[in-house]
């Protein structure tokens, strides 16, 4: 536990000491800026290499005597701006939402401390990469995923499903004109699965809405299936509220699972944002342990919400553009605690590779 403070500390003194002088650093190059080039180089390199070699195998396959033509290149590797849209806020903040739409290239390092009152203080690192396939096929991408991050992570809740890393394919194609879909198929841990989702963007004068439908199956968890809504509408200029709705069911658990969310974006510079997120959890069957001094320990189920959040994260870019740290106060009052205040601190470092604009 002692290594664990240690590492939580010296991640809040990093935090505590980033001002505006690290912004200015980014134009000095240095050996790490040289060294940061190369590996993200590297990681458009090989993503271009693998491409364009199953593209030819592709195409050779497809028309043996060479009378197609090539395909062109495509560049989908940068990073939106800092525009206060749905699509800006997702690529800042980096949360499920743009993990699951994006098609750029990308290697994603990530340092976390989690420091909670109630529940186990944490340390974690966690690696996700994605590489575009743009011209092999239209919109593949080979991804490598230590984790599915979603709103669940606001509580500091990890299963072994969860923590099991995952490596495999997506494919991009819209099933209809208005409907996109991404298939994905690879393994969690040493156990196969198949994945699809299905998404659809419906815009008025003040609303922008969308709903997600995701189903999973693995051998190791059987069938999961989860609908979610994002409703996004700006404020002000630098400011973006979003209405967040989910809902589902898994083979293995009794039960249905939802939440709903109120996110509050705020971006008053470049490369700075912050996120105050109010959210509450529940389920029609929800399983908890009463009382754990006996054996078996002794459960109880509840059918309402068993959780609320209340949570407060401030992200930014410092001294180098692929540099970002993020601080997270908050407070949850869970039924597994009789509803009492579970006070957390949440610290991250994330190191990107790839093409940050």
């Amino acid at each position: 536990m002692s290594s664990r403070l240690a590492v939580s500390l010296f991640l809040l003194f990093i935090t505590l000491h980033a001002d505006e002088q690290g912004q200015k650093v980014i134009e000095d190059e240095s050996y790490v800026d040289t060294k940061h080039k190369e590996l993200s180089d590297q990681v458009i390199k090989w993503s271009t290499y693998i491409d364009k070699d199953l593209d030819e195998r592709i195409r050779k396959y497809q028309d043996p005597d060479n009378n197609t033509t090539a395909s062109k290149d495509i560049d989908d590797s940068t990073i939106a701006d800092d525009e206060i849209t749905s699509q800006g806020v997702d690529t800042f903040f980096q949360n499920q939402k743009f993990l699951d739409e994006t098609e750029a290239s990308f290697v994603r390092v990530r340092t976390e401390a989690r420091l909670n009152s109630k529940d186990d203080s944490k340390f974690n690192l966690r690696l996700k990469a994605s590489l575009a396939l743009s011209r092999s096929k239209e919109n593949i991408k080979f991804f490598i995923s230590g984790d599915q991050d979603n709103v669940k992570e606001f509580l500091d809740e990890e299963d072994e499903a969860q923590r099991r890393p995952e490596l495999g394919l997506d494919f991009f194609t819209p099933l209809t004109e208005k409907i996109d879909s991404k298939y994905s198929v690879g393994i969690s841990g040493i156990y196969p699965f198949t994945r699809a989702r299905y998404s659809m963007t419906h815009k008025t004068e003040l609303w922008t809405v969308e709903p997600v439908q995701t189903f999973q199956y693995s051998l190791k968890d059987d069938f999961e299936e989860e609908t979610q809504v994002y409703i996004d509408t700006p404020l002000i200029d630098t400011t973006l509220l979003r209405i967040e709705l989910g809902r589902g069911t898994e083979s293995r658990q009794q039960g249905m699972d939802y939440l709903g969310a109120l996110h509050l974006f705020w971006t008053p510079a470049p490369k700075t944002g912050l996120q105050l997120t109010q959210a509450f959890f529940g389920n029609t069957k929800y399983e908890y342990v009463t009382d754990d001094s006996i054996e078996p320990a002794e459960t109880d189920t509840y059918g309402g919400i068993n959780n609320y959040l209340t949570s407060l994260t401030w992200r930014q870019s410092i001294f180098r553009k692929w540099f970002f740290y993020e601080v997270s106060p908050g407070v949850n009052y869970s039924i597994v605690y009789d509803y009492e205040p579970n006070y957390r601190f949440f610290v991250k470092l994330d190191f990107y590779f790839g093409h940050i604009e």
